[in-house]
């Protein structure tokens, strides 16, 4: 048997002591916000980076769609435009990707006897942080447009 202390309800042998504490330890709830806290924090933060990655995405696409559909428009009301021009009338419009890893490419092509201009975007999106595993995700705009033959 355990001798007790007459003054506390504390054992005073080793066994007893460290008995007791191990139960006030288990029913102790002090910090347990924090390792909840701990826990759900990495996973609320990747939320936060997925969801700014899939707009920065989302805007690098529509930029590029924009920056096609100007090249197209741009050929269609300067007729006697080069493809030159097109392509440099088409990359002055990107204004919120980086302008050195675009590629720009005009042509035409023939469809069922009308010939068509198009203006195709190419971006090799990147994710902001480089431990991501997302690798290059090739983003395209295409604008087609008939041209006059």
């Amino acid at each position: 048997m355990t001798e007790m202390n007459h003054r506390s309800s504390t054992p005073t042998s080793f066994a007893g002591r460290l008995r007791h504490a191990a139960r006030a330890l288990v029913a102790s709830r002090d910090g347990l916000a924090a390792v909840e806290f701990g826990l759900a924090l990495p996973v609320f933060l990747l939320m936060v980076y997925g969801t700014i990655e899939v707009g920065r995405l989302m805007w690098s696409d529509h930029a590029l769609g924009y920056s096609a559909e100007q090249g197209a428009r741009y050929a269609l009301a300067n007729p006697l435009a080069t493809n030159s021009q097109i392509k440099t009338y088409a990359e002055s419009q990107l204004i919120t990707v980086d302008k050195s890893a675009v590629t720009v490419t005009v042509g035409s092509e023939v469809l069922d006897g009308i010939t068509y201009l198009t203006v195709n975007v190419v971006y090799p999106f990147q994710a902001l942080l480089p431990f991501v595993p997302f690798g290059s995700v090739a983003l395209t705009g295409i604008s087609r447009v008939p041209t006059e033959t």
